[in-house]
């Protein structure tokens, strides 16, 4: 939320309706404080979009990019089926996004992002992911959603292409 002087409001789109494409809705909340006789006028947008209240709570510790062991997990069946994933574990909470060394984050073919984080709440961006092995950083990618949904981020994460011993790293 932010605030904003009364002078100085700005409305991206009408309070109370949400954008163009049904992403955002702005709420205002006037406050009024009668012992000081002082005026706040708040005005926050809100993501609509379904998969920022609907989605998979990923809290594994391993799998933080810093993390060294010589396990194998797998995400292959994790993510047989697509799903939309928000991390928190460890206090990760996006997917790496630098190469990151064989042998990380629980396993041996080690997932990063490559592409940017899109900036805008609401948005929606198509992405692409490393996977590193040995001394290569990007042995195999493949392609993802993520959606920016305020003050976190969810990534639409399928099997990766290499299937077992390899795995989706966070920071």
């Amino acid at each position: 939320m932010e605030f904003v002087p009364r002078n100085q409001q700005r409305e991206r789109f009408p309070v109370g309706q949400t954008d163009d494409q049904h992403r955002q809705i702005q709420v205002k909340v006037s406050i009024f404080d009668v012992s000081s006789r002082k005026h706040a006028l708040f005005i926050a947008t809100v993501s609509n979009v379904s998969q920022c209240s609907n989605y998979t709570l990923d809290t594994d510790a391993s799998r933080l990019a810093t993390y060294s062991a010589t396990t194998s997990s797998c995400d292959s069946t994790v993510y047989a089926t697509p799903l939309w994933v928000r991390f928190t574990g460890g206090g990760a909470t996006t997917l790496a996004t630098s190469a990151t060394l064989s042998y990380r984050c629980g396993t041996y073919y080690t997932g990063w992002l490559v592409s940017s984080l899109p900036s805008t709440s609401g948005t929606t961006t198509t992405a692409v992911v490393c996977f590193s092995w040995s001394t290569s950083i990007c042995s195999w990618t493949t392609t993802i959603s993520v959606t920016n949904c305020n003050a976190f981020y969810v990534f639409l994460l399928a099997s990766p292409p290499v299937g077992c011993n390899s795995r989706y790293c966070t920071q």
